[in-house]
């Protein structure tokens, strides 16, 4: 197992690189036991990740995020366990923990050795962390699809539709209190593909989080976007997202002008028709 982490990992790559890939690899790993033990039946895969493994963003993220299916639960001790188990049966040795704030459970996976066996680290202490997270209570309204991927191995997942994955991105970038660029990044990318955001998800995402606010259409959501584009603070999100870009150089999307003439550019070739659902 260990050879095949090496095998992704490139000379000339800069270390962040280097350690981007391994949590990737992991990452991908935790997505392969959830599949083969049927816990997709549960949980749907959505977030920046999502975007990275199934579509092709070009950076890396650090957590693995989930929402539970709606009628489903899950029980999150037992998929710690599931999840610890696996990994040791592929040869990799992981501490785990969990914590829970709200709504959100998480699973943090620990795993001491690995930076030093593929020749990332000289400490043995020295560990690589990736974070499991589900929301137990989501907005309704997602539409879930099920998409088989190839990863040097073929996963079946169930996750989010692009218009659902938007609305999520769509409700961080407007009402998360502190500035983590690649929420931002993820929006250009979204707003690059010309996607149609799921309004009733992120309508009921905005009422369960920031009740009173109002609902948002295809004739607003442009100057919402627009108006906390004027209140970010752009050098400060563009180097949270920089260490996670495959070419670090495109923080320079990262430009006022730039940014507001692309939502008014999608809002009239693909919002202007003020739909609501």
């Amino acid at each position: 197992m260990i050879e095949i982490f090496k095998d992704y990992i490139k000379d000339d790559m800069p270390y962040a690189m280097k350690l981007n890939v391994v949590r990737e690899r992991l990452q991908i790993m935790c997505l392969k036991i959830m599949s083969d033990e049927g816990l997709f039946t549960k949980a749907a895969f959505l977030g920046g990740t999502a975007l990275r493994i199934i579509y092709g963003l070009r950076r890396f993220s650090e957590d693995l995020d989930f929402s539970l299916r709606e009628g489903a639960s899950i029980s999150v001790d037992a998929t710690r366990q599931v999840l610890v188990a696996s990994l040791k049966r592929y040869g990799l040795m992981a501490e785990a923990r969990e914590r829970s704030v709200g709504a959100v459970k998480s699973i943090f996976l620990k795993f001491p050795g690995l930076l030093k066996d593929v020749g990332l680290s000289r400490l043995a202490g020295h560990k690589v962390v990736i974070k499991w997270d589900i929301d137990t209570n989501p907005p309704a309204g997602a539409r879930v699809v099920n998409t088989i991927i190839e990863k040097g191995m073929l996963i079946t997942i169930a996750q989010y539709d692009l218009p659902s994955l938007f609305a999520g991105k769509l409700h961080a970038c407007l009402f998360r209190t502190y500035v983590k660029g690649r929420d931002w990044y993820d929006l250009i990318w979204h707003l690059n593909r010309g996607t149609e955001p799921n309004y009733i998800l992120l309508n009921n995402a905005i009422e369960q989080t920031h009740a009173g606010h109002g609902p948002v259409d295809g004739a607003t959501i442009g100057g919402c976007i627009k108006d906390r584009i004027n209140a970010l603070d752009l050098k400060k999100a563009a180097a949270d997202v920089e260490r996670f870009l495959e070419d670090p150089k495109e923080v320079r999307v990262f430009d006022h002008e730039a940014l507001c003439a692309l939502v008014d550019r999608v809002s009239a070739m693909h919002w202007g028709r003020g739909a609501s659902g």
